[in-house]
């Protein structure tokens, strides 16, 4: 094997937002020698917010606003991890997770969005829901539609392009669904007028149609706290809460605020025009997540597609060692807002229109760019280049994974507790079955079918133990036989490490001790 196939660096996008769709689109089109890339996202199927009002007033299905990572990613030939981001150790380029063991990283790029600020309104975490993320809040909305019938009051707290939305959204499906409901509808905002963002015919027109679905608007209602019936605020009488959504500014994820990057003074990550972070150029941030130290940009979905493009094209230049572009933002912008009805509103500077017609180009615009990522079509992967170095590689014993590289990893992980494993034997394993017992055996050999290793580890674990289970046994020992894609020393560690911590951990749920194995360089884990 040449080592044009041997991975050297390792790029992993947190978050599968809508700047990082562009960079798996684009970098699995243009591959970069020798990068390998890992998505690491909480969500499998990523939603896009611009449909969320379409979907709520069930003009959608749920499968046409959700983008499917997963069939993305293995278009691309990129690994994606179903996990949470906890936290980042730049010094050690690690990143931490909620359900699997520290992933490393030469690239760093986080698109991760935001959530409705909340900090300041005591209660606001036990009481009412918010709206992102956008899967928790769809469920719980199903849920409290499934009982409409019980429901007296629909609260919404914002005032910006979001909360009209969904508040219009939301009545339009009740009334569709259960047209004999009989609720008050009310949306409060701390601004004084509705829209504050937005051309005064925007608002105007959205404050008079507000009037005639019977919604009523609270504005200069600054919400300071809420408890199990009311909303409350400094100067103001008492609000009925009923069944309250938070759809507020945005607040940055609390895990950034120890990951020694530079962050603003909100916490979102600080960013120069080129995208990078002011104190790592390694890491690179887009979306709502990002803030720019030169401008301040509105947390919009619409600047955030923009930003994918560039975003790519910078993280190739800086892994090629070239000149990085500066982010322009679009001074104006078309911007479409629903009203719940298949109807919608458009505006552009001066420019203004509303009616069914919008909405179907809105829908149109909205539908193109999810059948980007949803359907990209055949793959044009290109092959990557041969190094212009390279190096022998032998099969056999010749093949195996360095002494100093296993033996790091085998340190790493006695250090993590896991005393399962015996470090003491290397090429065979001695092992006395208890007195007046036969000893049953078994091996398997499994191809992985996923991209994750930790999770390869545990399932290969656990079908093992199952064949031992099978025969009325009771597992005691085990060996490994690890291969490890062609990669630099400290990739291969990497990718070890995660293979055998999530065998361990199954073998250790079994009481089952690793008492050694063998592992091998090889084309694929």
């Amino acid at each position: 094997m040449d080592s044009g196939s041997e991975t050297s660096r390792d790029l992993v996008l947190i978050g599968g937002g809508h700047s990082h769709l562009s960079v798996i689109k684009q970098l699995a089109m243009q591959p970069i020698p020798g990068l390998r890339i890992t998505v690491l996202s909480r969500d499998i199927h990523t939603p896009y917010s611009g449909m969320l009002p379409g979907l709520i007033a069930g003009h959608y299905h749920r499968d046409q606003c959700f983008i499917d990572l997963r069939k993305l990613c293995q278009w691309a030939g990129i690994r994606l991890f179903h996990s949470r981001a906890t936290g980042i150790d730049t010094d050690r380029q690690l990143i931490h997770c909620d359900n699997r063991p520290p992933l490393r990283y030469d690239w760093l790029s986080i698109n991760v969005g935001s959530t409705p600020a909340l900090d300041a309104i005591e209660g606001a975490g036990q009481y009412g829901v918010g709206v992102k993320p956008i899967d928790e809040f769809l469920t719980v909305l199903e849920h409290w539609l499934s009982a409409i019938s019980k429901a007296s009051s629909l609260t919404v707290v914002g005032g910006g392009a979001a909360s009209v939305e969904l508040i219009l959204a939301i009545q339009y499906r009740i009334q569709q669904s259960a047209p004999g409901a009989s609720l008050q509808y009310r949306l409060v905002s701390a601004d004084q007028r509705l829209l504050a963002g937005y051309p005064g015919k925007v608002s105007s027109y959205f404050d008079q149609l507000l009037r005639q679905r019977d919604i009523d608007f609270y504005p200069d209602y600054r919400v300071n706290a809420i408890d199990a019936t009311h909303l409350s605020a400094e100067g103001k009488g008492p609000l009925d809460a009923g069944f309250t959504v938070w759809a507020l500014g945005a607040s940055s994820p609390a895990w950034l605020s120890d990951s020694g990057l530079a962050l603003d003074k909100a916490g979102f990550v600080a960013v120069s025009e080129q995208l990078q972070n002011l104190s790592h150029q390694n890491v690179f941030a887009a979306g709502d997540c990002a803030s720019f130290a030169t401008r301040e940009l509105p947390k919009s979905g619409v600047y955030a597609v923009r930003q994918g493009s560039l975003l790519a094209r910078n993280i190739r230049h800086a892994i090629e060692g070239k000149a990085l572009s500066r982010y322009r933002p679009q001074r104006r912008f078309l911007s479409l807002l629903a009203t719940g009805d298949r109807q919608a509103v458009a505006s552009r500077g001066r420019l203004f229109a509303s009616g069914a017609w919008v909405w179907r180009l809105k829908s149109r615009i909205d539908s193109s760019f999810m059948d980007r990522f949803n359907h990209p079509g055949p793959a044009m992967l290109q092959t990557s280049p041969v190094d212009a170095v390279q190096r022998m590689r032998c099969g056999g014993c010749g093949a195996k994974v360095g002494a100093e590289a296993l033996g790091q990893v085998l340190q790493r992980l006695a250090e993590e507790g896991q005393a399962s494993i015996d470090t003491s034997v290397e090429d065979a394993a001695i092992f006395t079955p208890p007195s007046g017992q036969r000893m049953v055996q078994s091996v398997d050999f499994f191809r992985a079918f996923i991209d994750d290793p930790y999770l390869v580890g545990k399932i290969a674990a656990n079908h093992c133990l199952g064949d031992i289970y099978a025969m009325g046994a009771t597992p005691a020992s085990a060996l490994a036989i690890a291969n490890v894609p062609y990669s630099q020393p400290r990739i291969m560690q990497d990718t070890l490490y995660q293979l055998l911590r999530g065998a361990l951990e199954t073998l250790q749920r079994a009481d089952t001790r690793l008492l050694g194995g063998h592992s091998s360089e090889a084309a694929e884990l």
